[in-house]
């Protein structure tokens, strides 16, 4: 079968459209968002980065197209595509045209970036389970690497990795991919060779994605050597592929999956502090615990008034210090004003501790 014969929709599809042309998202595959192609003023102070450092990337020259607006919709069409590229792969038919583009469109819209971290955490009606992982993974990994101080070209190949990393999965039978009960040998045998189909698939691309090729058969290798498909160790394995990697452990426990619930985000944090120490190294560690062990919006925690809350916006400056909507009040009855607070204007006030949407009812 030949690998090209129709291309993927690149994600400059979907954005890159005069703001005349009419809204259709056909079944199809889509082609086009009605959305304005202006540029929103740069924004005024702040950060460079998803969380904390610089290098994401210069504001783009006027009238560069970019997603805007509601974000909901963004990370929507950002997975309706990845999907579309899942699917035909999976069939034979990979053809990532362009995506170097498409991710450079992304890393540099900072804010954009913010808005879609923020989505990742969003409750969601099950979706193409390879496509949501692996978008969410390359949001994860990005404002990662952006806390190490990564350069742009790093940080854009690091996103196409992180949309990339999956693919070999397409190329398995989807028992294996999918089951919800122990594998036998030969199928953890065969599910373990996904990083060497996802760089042969990815190496036959061309020369310009030897670097991602390499990140993604990487990203199973661990620090301590526990990692597959070559056991690979410290210094031999590069840097971006365990940050893409971490990303990937945080992503798989903070989604919820078909034989289980997802972990609160600090609660995976925790987690991953105490049982992956070894597995990856002390500096990337230490910045995912600071880039990743704040609030995120869309989680739901307890205040010291013993009133349940959800959080709305996260605080640059200080993380543990969220914006909230109380959803509950301190006797646990469902609160019907919505009273938003900005916690960082109420110091007598604050979170004691994440609690699960179980919880929260």
């Amino acid at each position: 079968m030949s690998m090209h014969p129709r291309r993927a929709p690149r994600l400059t599809d979907l954005i890159r459209q005069p703001a005349t042309t009419p809204a259709r998202l056909p079944a199809s595959p889509p082609k086009a968002l009605d959305r304005p192609i202006e540029d929103p003023p740069a924004e005024a102070g702040g950060n460079d980065s998803l969380g904390s450092v610089t290098d994401v990337g210069v504001e783009p020259p006027p009238l560069r197209p970019l997603i805007h607006g509601d974000a909901a919709q963004d990370y929507e069409l950002l997975e309706q595509w990845l999907a579309r590229l899942y699917r035909n792969a999976g069939q034979g038919r990979f053809d990532p045209e362009g995506i170097f583009d498409d991710a450079a469109t992304i890393a540099e819209r900072r804010s954009l970036l913010e808005a879609l971290f923020a989505e990742t955490f969003r409750p969601r009606e099950p979706g193409d389970p390879l496509a949501r992982a692996a978008l969410n993974t390359a949001i994860y990994a990005q404002r990662l690497a952006a806390g190490l101080g990564y350069a742009k070209e790093s940080l854009q190949e690091l996103i196409v990795a992180g949309w990339l990393h999956k693919i070999g999965l397409a190329r398995l039978p989807t028992e294996i991919v999918f089951a919800t009960t122990p594998l036998d040998g030969k199928a953890v045998s065969s599910l373990r060779e996904h990083p060497r189909l996802a760089r042969d698939s990815i190496r036959a691309l061309g020369r310009r994605f030897d670097t991602v090729a390499e990140l993604v058969s990487q990203c199973q290798e661990r620090y301590d050597g526990s990692g597959y498909p070559l056991g690979l160790s410290a210094e031999r394995i590069a840097e971006p592929a365990l940050v893409l990697g971490l990303a990937s452990v945080f992503e798989a426990m903070t989604q919820p999956r078909a034989y289980r619930q997802r972990m609160i985000p600090l609660a995976a944090v925790k987690e991953i502090l105490q049982k992956e120490r070894t597995r990856f190294p002390r500096n990337v560690l230490r910045q995912f615990f600071t880039s990743f062990s704040g609030f995120p919006p869309f989680t739901y925690v307890r205040l010291s008034s013993n009133a349940l809350a959800q959080v709305v916006a996260s605080d640059p400056v200080n993380p543990l210090r969220p914006t909230i909507v109380v959803v509950r009040d301190p006797a646990g009855r469902k609160t019907t004003t919505g009273e938003t607070l900005r916690l960082m204007e109420h110091p007598s006030l604050h979170i004691v501790g994440p609690v699960s949407e179980a919880e929260v009812g």
